[in-house]
């Protein structure tokens, strides 16, 4: 019988096998390389004794602006970092565990005066005791205290003082006669300074905790407030009925940098605090914490690091012990309901509840300006890593949705344009830059054989000179006397000579001396409207269009008849329910202070749409009195809500309908003059990073056939 032998092929060094092979195993190194780097942890920052390594603090941080703080965001880490501190204190508490952790932030003061314990009734529920941060020399702020007191109608309440020592025998003289009179007066022997407020808010936890266990409501007020204690107390026990433990809650900020001005009194140098930012934290003015927190707080200050502005100190260790700082309306003295106001320095005005500050802050919040407010993100460290505990919290726009200015701006704007009312608001949004190139006013025939007059803004890149042509050209050559066609551009030195050249040629450039940026597309259309309100009023219908949109001119026009009898005119591709982007590389990123809601309103897309000269003029009064926003077809989408102007979706501006008259088109200008477009959306719609493990499966599935493909032919 014959033998059947199987000869396998020669295994050549660069067999197509091999590369495929060689590729894919060094794409899978890499992969798992980057992971590695990743996921690699950095040495520790701090010392044993929860200092910042010598090295790491910069040479001349004081005479330095560009020291390069930290990212909280990326290597956050505070003292203590061994263990979970958590854990530790919740069995210290349950079990009298010891912690095994070495103190770093000691304690060693003396009582001056201790009040006596806190004393309620029996049958009392929701006990509360009032805690007032106080400087030694605010005498009379203490006594506007004790008379808003005299106003509380409830045995379930008490309160107490909470001071440093002044130093000077004159005026321990007076607290002394002071504290032995009302017994109200905590005070231990550290200095009364700014940056011991953290001395003087663990005092007051350590009193707490020994000397006040019965009480479960904690508040936490500074002596210049105004606060209203009955309201409180009955709001705060509603809410206890409801969660009674793990409370700490006021005004929520989140996101907030340090000040590194040394002229401010919060200035915090890099070897205070190494990071970019806080994390998230409760506004010392007035807060509520539950006694179980209180607790926690109070066990746990001994092994973390001191900060000597006590609410981001709380902040931080809120952070390490997994409490969630919440946000609470009635507690923010923004807020115009709040039961808590900060009151200017009079003692009158504080017995009063004349509280000019809290006017005065809540007036710049309503103008926009305010930077660090609301709550995003609740953060808190698990296992000794700082994780979200939920997805940032933005504002609910369909339950409260209100965009600065806060007024009726409808009512104003309508006042205008029938009566040439003036407007009383202060303008927010001051568009005050200089015209570089400007066209000729409009000139439409008297009879044009159709209905309406038509003008044309395009936004473009002042660079894109050839697109300018293009679209010249594709207007022009309907030879349509009712027809205008301007350019809207920013300004950018390097070609502006040959920008001005074109528009003494073509007279249809408007520019301004703003800098050309995809954040700045707002000012075109702030410009643009401005100008055809007093350049071009006897223009019908205005068609903004991007440049890099191509329309189909001829149905454009013949579309454009049939709307010629409707007054109010908003239309184009409508969008509705979109989220912000929130993306760190996203170039239509929106961080909580420019955009604090979860959704846009409905706007119209900027790339191509129509509206009518009487909203073009309703958007030109009421530019001033909206808080400036980048993305030009949201912030008309926010305008338009405002003065309650409908944007309507219209078919034909829907690039991927089969009727569409407009499409978008990659930035060739002859794909955009001859139609041959490849739509994509304008404003990518927003999505997380999934791909990278599948990169590795696929590398990994890769090198696995070709080793196996390998062994068969070798």
């Amino acid at each position: 019988m014959a033998k059947w032998t199987v000869t396998r092929p020669r295994c050549p060094l660069f067999h197509p096998i091999f590369a495929v092979s060689l590729i894919s195993v060094l794409g899978l190194l890499l992969q798992m390389l980057n992971l590695a780097l990743k996921t690699t942890s950095r040495p520790s920052i701090w010392d044993s004794e929860g200092n910042i390594h010598s090295f790491l603090i910069p040479t001349d941080e004081l005479n330095s602006s560009d020291i390069e703080y930290l990212s909280y965001q990326k290597a956050y880490a505070y003292p203590p970092e061994e263990g979970n501190l958590s854990q530790m204190i919740r069995d210290y508490i349950s079990h009298d565990k010891p912690i095994p952790l070495k103190v770093i932030n000691p304690h060693p003061f003396s009582y001056i005066h201790r009040p006596l314990p806190c004393s309620f009734d029996n049958g009392a529920s929701g006990k509360m005791i009032v805690l007032i941060k106080s400087f030694a020399l605010n005498f009379g702020f203490r006594k506007a205290q004790r008379t808003l007191w005299k106003s509380v109608n409830q045995t379930s309440m008490c309160y107490v003082f909470m001071l440093g020592y002044n130093g000077n025998p004159g005026v321990q003289r007076r607290i002394n006669e002071e504290a032995n009179r009302y017994r109200d007066v905590m005070q231990e022997d550290f200095i009364d300074a700014y940056f011991n407020n953290t001395y003087k808010t663990i005092m007051a936890y350590n009193w707490v905790v020994r000397y006040c266990p019965d009480a479960n409501i904690l508040l936490f007020q500074d002596d210049d407030y105004h606060v209203k204690w009955n309201e409180v107390a009955i709001y705060m026990r509603k809410q206890f009925q409801d969660k009674s433990e793990n409370v700490y809650c006021g005004s929520l900020a989140l996101n907030a940098p340090p000040y590194r001005k040394e002229n401010t009194k919060w200035f915090l140098t890099f070897q205070d605090y190494p990071f970019d930012l806080f994390p998230p934290y409760i506004g010392g003015g007035a807060y509520v914490v539950s006694f179980d927190v209180a607790q926690r707080f109070q066990r746990a200050f001994s092994y973390v690091r001191y900060l000597g502005i006590d609410d981001v100190y709380l902040g931080i260790v809120a952070q390490k012990l997994s409490i969630r700082s919440e946000n609470e309306t009635l507690l923010d003295t923004v807020n115009r309901d709040s039961l808590a106001k900060e009151c200017s320095h009079v003692v009158d005005n504080i017995i009063n509840d004349k509280c000019d500050l809290a006017d005065r802050k809540r007036e710049i919040f309503e103008l926009g300006l305010q930077t660090t407010t609301l709550p995003t993100k609740a953060i808190v460290l698990v296992n000794g890593q700082p994780v979200e505990v939920d997805d940032t919290i933005y504002l609910s726009y369909d339950e409260e949705f209100a965009y600065p200015l806060k007024v009726r701006l409808d009512e104003a704007v309508k006042g205008v344009v029938l009566y040439n009312n003036k407007i009383r608001f202060s303008p927010i949004n001051v568009h005050n830059f200089s015209t570089i190139n400007q066209p000729l006013p409009c000139s439409y025939p008297s009879q044009t054989g159709r209905h309406q007059n038509l003008l044309i803004l395009v936004k473009v890149d002042s660079s894109n000179y050839k697109i300018r042509n293009e679209i010249r050209s594709l207007w022009k050559s309907l030879n349509d006397p009712a027809i205008r066609v301007i350019f809207l551009l920013g300004h950018s030195s390097k070609i502006q000579t040959r920008v001005d050249k074109e528009s003494a040629h073509h007279k249809d450039i408007l520019q301004e001396k703003f800098k050309e940026h995809h954040m700045h597309s707002t000012r075109k259309i702030v410009m643009g409207f401005n100008w055809v309100e007093t350049k071009c009023s006897k223009a019908d219908l205005v068609l903004v269009l991007e440049s890099i949109y191509h329309v189909n001119s001829t149905q454009m026009i013949d579309h454009l008849q049939r709307l010629s009898k409707k007054k109010d005119v908003f239309i184009g591709k409508l969008w509705k329910n979109v989220s912000p982007h929130r993306e760190k590389d996203n170039k239509w990123k929106l961080s909580y202070d420019h955009y604090p809601f979860d959704k846009f309103p409905p706007y119209l897309s900027g790339g191509a749409f129509v509206t009518s000269f009487n909203i073009v003029r309703k958007f030109k009064i009421a530019f001033p009195y909206v808080k400036y926003f980048g993305i030009d077809d949201v912030y008309l989408g926010i305008i338009a809500k405002k003065l309650r102007i409908i944007p309507t979706h219209d078919s034909y501006f829907e690039p991927l309908s089969t009727i569409a008259l407009v499409k978008r088109c990659p930035r060739e200008f002859y794909r955009i003059v001859n139609g041959r477009c490849v739509e994509q959306n304008s404003l990518p719609s927003s999505g997380s990073n999934k791909h990278y493990m599948c990169n590795i499966f696929l590398y990994f599935y890769l090198s696995a056939y070709s080793f196996i493909q390998i062994l068969y032919f070798c």
